[in-house]
Formats: C-alpha cells, structure tokens, sequence
C-alpha cells in the first residue's frame, strides 16, 4: 500500500501540473453525477414500500459509501482513470432478499433488517475482495460460465424493472392510480436508453437528468404547489429533518429480525459472488476500452477494504464501474483525480442532504432504474443473439423469465445447474478415442527380419490400439465401452494408451472395466493413468509408453519370445544368385559375443557392419538427460551401417548386445576389398543396405505420423 500511495502522490502532482485541470474537473463532475444519480436510484430499490422510512438514511449511506469507494479506487487503484461507485448488480441481488424481508420480519423491524442486510453483504464482499487480493486470487475466480453471466445479468434486470415499477408506483395501489407518474418514468428510462444505444453523446443522458429533474420541479412550483406534489408521490420523501445524515441509525441494526434475515441468506451469499464476478470482468473491459494497465490483485485489496468502511454505515457494496470510466476517459483521460472528483461529487449530494433529496423526481429515480433495467436486458437477450449458440441463448432466457416464477435465487441456481448440464452434454460429444488403429499402423520398437515383418503384415488384425485423451467421465467413457464391443472377435490383443488422458471419474473407470471384462482379449495398458486400476481390466502388463506396448504384441503375436538363428547364407541367398551370395558370405566374420558386450559406441569410429544371426541388441542414444533406447534389433537384420557409410566414420548411436549373439561382421577394410574384388557382391551388399536403410526410413515415417496425429 505504501508503494501505492507514493505512486499516487506521484500521479496527481503530474495531473495537476499538466494543464489538464479542467478536463478533469469536467470529467470528474460527470462521473459523479451519474455515480450518484445511480447510488440515490438504487437505494430507492431497496428502501421502498414498507422500508420507505429508512430511505433518507440509505441514500446518504449509499452516497457516502460509494465516495468512499471511488475516492480510494481514484487513490490507490493500479491504474488511472479508474472510476469506481455503488454496483447496480449487486443491489438487485440485496433487494430481490430484502422484498422478502419486508413481508417476513417482525413488524417494525423492517428498516432494521434491511440495513443488516446491506451492511453485512458489503463488509462480506469487501473481506472476499480483500482475502482475493491478499492471496492473489484475482485470475482463479474468473471462470464461470458466459451463457450463465448473461443469464444473471437478464435475472438482474427483470429484478431492477420490478424495483422501478416499485419506485413508480409509490402508493402500492393499482398500476392505473399511478399512470401519471409511471408513464413519465417509462419514457424517461426508455429515451435514456435510446440516447446511450443509437446517439454515442456522454452528454446526453446527464442533460436528459437534469432537465427532467427542472421540468418536474418547476411544473409542481407552478402548478399543485410543492406539498400536494409529494403527497401525490411526485418527489422522494417525506424525509425527516436531520435524517439524511444520521448515519447512526446503524444501531438499531440489533433490532433487526435476524430470523428472517437468515432466511435469506443463500440469496445475499449470491450478491456476494456476483460482486465478486462483476469486478474481475468490469475490470478487464474497462482496461480493453481504455487502455489502462489494470492489475485486478492490486486492486482487490484496496477496494475491498473501502466495501468494509462502506458496509459499516449501510452503504452499499462499490467497485470499478465501466460506463463511467469510459465516459470520464473520453473527457479527462486517464485520470487519479477525476476518480477523486467523482467521489467528492457525491459526498457533496450526501451533505445536501433532505433539501436536496425531496426535490427529486420519483419519475426520475424511476426512469433511471428503467434505463438500468434495459441495458442489462439488451445485454442478456438483444446483444447476445448473434453471439452464443441457440441452446446458450435458450438457457439465458430461462434464467431471465425463470426469476418471475421461481425467484432470483432459484433462477440463479436453475441456470448453474442447466449450465452443467449443457456442458455435459457438449463434452460428451468430444471423442475420446482419437485413434482406433491396427497394431502395425504403429511402430513397435524392433527392427525384425523381412520374414517376421511379413508374418505380423498377416496378423496384425489380431491386434488394436486405442489412444484415448482429455478427460474421460461418465458421458464419454460410452465412446470406449462401444469401441470394445464393436471389436471384431478375431482381435486377441488390445494397446489401450492413456499417455494423453487427463484424468478418469470413477464411472468412468467402472464402464472401461466392464467392457474390457467381457472382451475376449489380452489388454495391454501404456502409460497407464492412475485412476484406472490395471488389475481390474484382464491386462496382463503396464508399459510406460505405446512403442513399448506396441512391441509386446507382436512378440505375443511371433508366438515366439526366443527367434530361431537367421543363418546369413540363407538371408543372401534370398536376395541374390547364390554363387553371389557365397562370396559376399565369405567376406563376413562370424562371432559369438555375451550378453552386455559394447558392439559400436557412440562417438567412437565405427567398426564395421553387423548382422545379428541369433540374439537381440538394442540401439542407445546417450544424452545430458541420460540414457535413451532408440530401437531393439531382432535376428535377422543388420546394424553399422551408418557408420560404415558416412563421411565420418562415427557411430551415431551405441549398440549394446541385450543376449548372447551370434553375429556376421564386416570390417571396413573388407568392404574395400570387395568393392575391388568382387563388384557383384558389393552390389549385392549395397542393395541390402539400401533395404535396410529403406526400411528404418519408412519406421522413422511411421513415428512422424502417429506422433502428428497423436
């Protein structure tokens, strides 16, 4: 805070030095204008009808508190021209539990109790602010869903247009013994909302305020005369003297019907929250629109403390409001001292007091919570049209139209509840099988002779591997219990790979167990995820990745872990006249070396060519991060001849016996030597290498799709 209030200090003695004090000034006025203008309208919401008694009391609060608000947001906010004052959202919220309330508390506790609902909501929602900032919290709390923010916002203004018929209505007798003030409201709530929708003038609607508020004055001076006016329900009030200011009223919040507020306490938790998700998406918009570098955890901390002050006298929960700082920016920029300006303005309004507060319209008050009510509907369902799907939209008209038959509080938890319930719908509409494939459409681990390759070519419909991925819950895990039971009976052996999936619920898990339960077949699991037990499908071994799976299957699939020797004879032979195939042989050492022996090591000169006749290596890569198996080679194939043909003569790779081999080895001297010697053999030699180079391309090939397509 102390880097705060230096960093301030250091912004208004920049404004003021810079000739931008009246722009400011103008910019501030304003703010403060419509700042109060909805502070005074909205208490009128909540203290009408049966709580009218207290109103003189909450508009001074109401103006008092959101000053306070805007004064430190002005202050201490992370940036400039930050215009903060009473929330109309969150008031809806307070007076959709206080109209309750008013018709269940103890007779004569109304006021009281409607001031310990106000109060104690905004403390609550300065202390959530607060604890947010102070563990920076500000980025977690933003995810809740857009089709259910606009819901809220469409509920809260049906909630704000009830309030304004309230306002209007002042008598509480039939709509038609009150036309005379309720149709000037309508209009003036309807040309305000004209004005801010097609006209784009900031001046408009505080001129429109101003000389409403004139004309209706005037008309009572000169025409019924001032008290027949407010006994018709003109103006606010009565008020009595020295009301307005005697905040200590507070007091007999211990009088207050605690029962009945308790009852509502679901609903003033709601106004909570919904301050909560105002001010992290006011936030952002206001910085979108203005260019003002907001930090939301810096500003949480401040601004809650201010709720805490404000809820102390009453006043109602404040924070950044958006329409005012645009309309403040585009006069003043961004500007410390308007948002100062705008808090002083309504400090003033508060000490006018009754005077002040008797010569204004009802119709006006009215007319504003009207213009309120019909920028949140156009929000909800005008503006929203063309921006959500038709099943979102249908969920915020529920939730708009649900708060006249169930209540606010029930609409709201109607519309989280729908929420959940499209999302459920939508995710199990995501695949989580992103492959079906047949074993060989990815590679395992070996390389194998041409005669093993062949051989799993022709069983490899034997084997399936089903790569999941994302999340796999309750409505999605039918995708899987599907796949499996669709398997075709000859299928003996299936790759299930969980590399990719993020999490299982226990449903879930228990369908995958079910359907692989019943299948006929071997499962092998590859990265196997946590939440599913391995012991509880018939798999027979984990494997930490797909490759690795991939090679036990076809070793499964061979029927054979232990290969028969592929004499080398026999392997030229098939590839060449046999004449030529015995004198490549010939060129050819045969040895046996153990298991463990270092055949080539990486970074040291090659040695040659080798064919493995019998046995297995494996091909390691070392690395910083240790080491790595590249490739398993079988009998049957060759190895070395990188190093044997490239320029550098260098093993790319180390070559490690994993048994006891029996291998053929070339020395690059005799490669020499029969270049000389025998041509044909060469050739010979040169075409298999060809081959086996071919064929680790086409593995390498393989690897690159299915890790682009994984």
């Amino acid at each position: 805070m102390a880097t705060q209030s230096e960093g301030a200090a250091s912004s208004l003695s920049e404004e003021l030095s810079g000739g931008q004090a009246v722009p400011i000034l103008v910019g501030g006025l304003l703010g403060g204008f419509i700042a109060a203008s909805i502070a005074l309208s909205l208490a009128s919401l909540i203290f009408s009808g049966p709580m009218s008694d207290g109103l003189g009391v909450a508009i001074s609060a109401s103006l008092i508190g959101g000053s306070v608000v805007a004064i430190v947001s002005g202050l201490y906010g992370s940036s400039p021209g930050m215009i903060s004052g009473v929330q109309d959202s969150i008031a809806a919220v307070i007076a959709a539990a206080t109209a309750v309330v008013a018709t269940t508390a103890a007779p004569g506790t109304e006021v009281a109790t409607a001031f310990a609902a106000v109060g104690l909501t905004t403390i609550a929602f300065g202390a959530t602010l607060w604890a947010a900032g102070r563990w920076r919290l500000g980025r977690a709390l933003q995810f809740v869903p857009y089709p259910v923010i606009l819901g809220f916002i469409g509920a809260t203004g049906i909630v704000i247009f009830q309030g304004a018929l309230g306002v209007l209505s002042p008598r509480g007798a039939a709509v038609l013994d009150d036309l005379a003030i309720l149709v000037p409201g309508l209009v003036l709530g309807a040309v305000m909302y004209a004005i801010t929708r097609w006209s784009g003038s900031k001046y408009g609607v505080p001129v429109l305020i101003v000389g409403a508020a004139a004309a209706i004055n005037l008309w009572a001076n000169l025409g019924p005369g001032r008290d027949a006016a407010v006994e018709e329900g003109w103006f606010l009030g009565p008020f009595a003297q020295g009301q307005a200011l005697d905040l200590l009223i507070m007091r007999e919040v211990v009088n207050a019907d605690w029962s009945a507020l308790g009852s509502q306490i679901a609903v003033l938790l709601t106004a909570v929250a919904v301050g909560v998700i105002g001010f992290l998406l006011n936030a952002p918009a206001v910085a979108e629109t203005t260019g003002a570098d907001i930090d939301v955890d810096l500003d949480l901390g401040p601004t809650g403390l201010a709720n805490v002050a404000a809820g102390m006298i009453g006043g109602l929960p404040g924070f950044l409001l958006l329409s005012d700082s645009v309309a403040v920016y585009k006069i003043a920029g961004l500007s410390r001292l308007a948002g100062v300006f705008t808090g002083i303005v309504g400090l003033g309004v508060a000490v006018a007091g009754t005077s002040l507060f008797s010569a204004i319209p009802t119709a006006l008050v009215g007319g504003v919570l009207v213009f309120i009510a019909f920028n949140f509907l156009d929000d909800a369902l005008g503006s929203s049209w063309a921006a959500v799907s038709r099943l979102d939209y249908g969920l915020i008209t529920a939730m708009t139209l649900g708060v006249l038959v169930f209540g606010f509080g029930a609409a709201i938890v109607l519309g989280l509840l729908g929420a959940v319930l499209l999302f459920v719908f939508r995710y199990a509409q995501i695949t989580v099988v992103n492959r079906d494939l047949d074993v060989m459409d990815y590679p395992g681990l070996v390389d194998r002779s041409p005669e093993e390759r062949q051989a799993l070519e022709s069983a490899s419909s034997r084997g399936r591997i089903l790569e999941l991925e994302g999340f796999v819950f309750f409505g999605t895990a039918r995708q899987i219990a599907e796949r499996v039971t669709n398997m075709d009976a000859a299928v003996d052996y299936v790759v299930v790979d969980t590399s990719r999936v993020k999490g299982i619920d226990s449903s879930a898990a228990a369908t995958i167990r079910k359907a692989f339960r019943d299948l006929d077949a071997i499962v092998a699991i590859s990265a196997c995820h946590s939440d599913l037990d391995p012991s509880l499908v018939n798999a027979v071994v984990e494997f930490d990745d797909v490759a690795a799976a991939v090679t036990w299957v076809e070793d499964q699939l061979l029927d054979s872990r232990e290969r028969a020797a592929t004499p080398l004879e026999e392997v030229l032979a098939s590839l060449g006249q046999p004449d030529t195939a015995a004198t490549l042989r010939s060129y050819f050492d045969l040895d046996t070396v153990p298991a463990g022996e270092i055949i080539l090591k990486q970074g040291a000169k090659g040695t040659g060519l080798y064919y493995i006749e019998s046995g297995s290596c494996s091909i390691i890569f070392e690395s910083e991060q240790g080491s790595t198996l590249v490739r398993r080679l079988a009998a049957g194939t060759f190895v070395g001849e990188i190093s044997m043909y490239g320029r550098q003569d260098i093993a790319t790779a180390s070559v490690v016996a994993e048994t006891e081999c029996r291998l053929g080895h070339l020395p690059p001297s005799e490669l020499q030597r029969l270049e000389r010697e025998a041509p044909a053999a060469a050739s010979l030699l040169h075409r298999i290498i060809a081959g086996t180079l071919a064929t680790r391309l086409r593995y390498s090939n393989s690897m690159i799709r299915a890790l682009r397509q994984s």
